[in-house]
């Protein structure tokens, strides 16, 4: 079977990984996979590093004449690639297919992955989309029922976690806390992710304050870059944190980032559910999560993680 997976663009974010993550599965059980973009971005790399072919829908804005651009594009890669399953991976995408196909006699099956928590295009999307779409996929059982509460038909809504394929680092732990100046003795609180106002870094920030004055060998890693970075780099100044805040940037090796952490913070503001609890788990390593959104799905207060 033939899938075209489509996204806004080829950013590193955890829209983007989970499309990555799905059209791997999808290839590795047989089928040929293509994705599509909006926007161009770095995550082009490591599609091509995992063989999934790459096509640029080549139009860069949100306006009406790109949308219409948009759709010529999209049917006539479904026509060239005999295309059997597209799969939109956000709200913009899903109703770029839809209008693509509205009214064609012969279409690909539709799908939707609703990976935002806001609810602000639910109503549009239901009106406009939901008749046309042949499954909605959800990351947590949160994002589900909501969706639901909007008014979306249930037996069209499959809520289907997953996680990254993970693999174990390979180099010893001692060697890679040094290239980030810890020493044996460190305890190190590692987040993960983008570095933008929602994933609720600024909180980790100011609590170290507090925690510093008591514990001088407790250091925090922050793994990820983004719009925030400049603004809490200075706020770590501010406080004068610089010897117990490290920014690590973006960073495609986690399973060095976790064998690093000695526990994982994930103080995001709000979340479908999220890579990091799985990863976190699957590492063995110790985590506190903001009580948000699918969290509490795989995070359970006092057995496996603290929630706050």
């Amino acid at each position: 079977m033939n899938i075209l997976f489509l996204t806004g663009n080829l950013g590193i974010g955890g829209t983007e990984l989970y499309a990555l993550d799905y059209a791997k599965s999808m290839r590795n059980n047989g089928h040929k996979v293509f994705w599509a973009s909006i926007k161009d971005g770095p995550m082009r790399s490591m599609a091509k590093e995992e063989g999934i072919a790459l096509l640029h829908c080549a139009f860069e804005k949100r306006t009406p004449a790109h949308f219409l651009f948009a759709k010529k594009q999209l049917r006539k890669i479904c026509k060239e690639m005999n295309v059997q399953i597209v799969h939109a991976i956000d709200a913009y995408t899903a109703l770029v297919a839809v209008s693509a196909f509205k009214g064609q006699k012969q279409k690909p099956k539709l799908m939707w992955s609703s990976v935002g928590i806001g609810s602000k295009s639910y109503s549009l999307m239901r009106k406009m989309c939901e008749s046309s779409l042949d499954c909605i996929i959800t990351p947590s059982h949160f994002i589900r029922n909501r969706m639901i509460e909007e008014g979306f038909v249930p037996e069209k809504i499959i809520a289907y976690s997953q996680s990254r394929q993970m693999k174990d680092c390979t180099v010893e732990r001692n060697v890679l806390r040094a290239q980030f100046g810890f020493n044996e003795t460190d305890f190190v609180i590692g987040t993960m992710g983008r570095v933008v106002h929602m994933k609720g870094n600024r909180t980790v920030v100011n609590a170290m304050y507090t925690v510093v004055q008591q514990y001088k060998n407790v250091k925090l890693l922050i793994v990820g870059d983004g719009d925030e970075r400049k603004d809490l780099e200075e706020l770590v100044r501010q406080l004068g944190l610089q010897d117990n805040i490290i920014f690590a940037g973006f960073r495609t090796d986690i399973e060095s980032m976790y064998a690093i952490f000695d526990m994982v913070a994930f103080p995001t503001y709000y979340e479908a559910l999220g890579y990091i609890p799985y990863e976190a788990m699957y590492y063995e390593k110790p985590i506190v999560a903001s009580l948000t959104g699918g969290i509490p799905e795989i995070v359970i207060n006092g057995y496996n993680g603290i929630l706050v």
